[in-house]
Formats: C-alpha cells, sequence, structure tokens
C-alpha cells in the first residue's frame, strides 16, 4: 500500500481536446507512407527525453505512429471493401 508520500506514475496521454478520441478521415488514394494525421496529446514522445511513448493496439492496423513523433502514417494502401 502506498504511504501518503509515494508518488504513483501516471502512463496515460491526455488529448488536448479534452476528448477521448482522435478521428481522422483518410481519402483510399493516399500513398503507402503519407502521414496521415497528427496526434493531438499532452506530452513529448521524442526518443530522447520524451516524457510519453506511443503505441497502437492493434498490431495489423493500416496506420503507425512514427517513432519519437505524434504522426500517423499509413503502412499500406486502404481498401474500403
Amino acid at each position: 500500500r502506498p504511504g501518503s508520500d509515494s508518488i504513483i506514475p501516471d502512463n496515460r496521454c491526455f488529448l488536448e481536446s479534452g476528448g477521448s478520441a482522435e478521428i481522422f478521415f483518410v481519402s483510399e488514394d493516399q500513398p503507402v507512407g503519407a502521414v496521415i494525421g497528427t496526434l493531438r496529446i499532452y506530452g513529448d514522445p521524442s526518443e530522447r527525453g520524451g516524457n510519453i511513448v506511443l503505441r497502437l493496439k492493434e498490431l495489423d492496423s493500416p496506420v503507425r505512429i512514427i517513432p519519437g513523433t505524434k504522426n500517423l502514417t499509413l503502412t499500406r494502401r486502404l481498401d474500403k471493401e
């Protein structure tokens, strides 16, 4: 049980808007590697000196977070079918 002077680490990221989700609309004709959006969150994800780590829960997602940034990029072509 933590004492009253213990610090409990908080590894959550918070959206600048105060919401709980970011929504991006992406055209199917965007090329692989295109940056499709930037996460508007508090914190610094830079690899040196950053105070947050960003990763996606879905391993097979068609997007990824560019390491050290808040940018999302396409990993494969999108197809709505």
